[in-house]
């Protein structure tokens, strides 16, 4: 059995040895915006802003950088300051029109440090939803759906794009 220590150095001591446990054992995040399919996470390197006409401008990287997954499970933001805003679906011409039909998703998120938040959008985790939605934005081989994350900090709004594979029916 350990004694305990009868010294203010030994408190102090062991509350020094509480702190760095319980720091090490806050997980830490890499910074980013991921989205996760059931193979693992992507990380949204591609992303917009809306113009003052209303369409979506790529700021960082181009719709080529868009990842294209197989399914949805959960999606990450790992960004300091930065907070979910929203999730949308659209087609290709939220980049094209000055008005595009944006269609907001009930999403739930779960604060997992003071940097890192995850997203659950229950309305992606079923292929036959996915389609339902992708249909009604009007989502063609020429113009396909996208899902937006939306993160916001300090008045700035940044919309990161990925793609939902069409699935075949079953």
């Amino acid at each position: 059995m350990r004694a305990i220590p009868n010294s203010v150095s030994g408190i102090a001591a062991m509350l020094l040895a509480l702190v760095s446990v319980t720091t090490a054992a806050t997980p830490q995040y890499i910074p980013g915006v991921f989205a996760a399919s059931k193979q693992g996470p992507v990380e949204l390197i591609s992303w917009a802003e809306r113009t003052a006409a209303g369409r979506l401008r790529m700021v960082e990287g181009s719709l080529d950088d868009v990842p294209v997954l197989p399914d949805f499970f959960r999606a990450m933001i790992s960004m300091p300051f930065w907070i979910p805003i929203s999730v949308l679906v659209g087609n290709e011409s939220a980049f094209r029109d000055d008005t595009p039909e944006l269609l907001p998703l009930v999403f739930g998120g779960r604060q997992l440090n003071a940097r890192a938040s995850e997203l659950r959008i229950a309305s992606l985790e079923k292929p036959e939803k996915v389609a339902q939605l992708l249909k009604r934005v009007k989502a063609t081989t020429d113009s396909p759906g996208y899902i937006f994350i939306v993160i916001g900090s300090d008045g700035r709004v940044r919309y990161y794009p990925f793609r939902i594979a069409p699935q075949p029916p079953s």
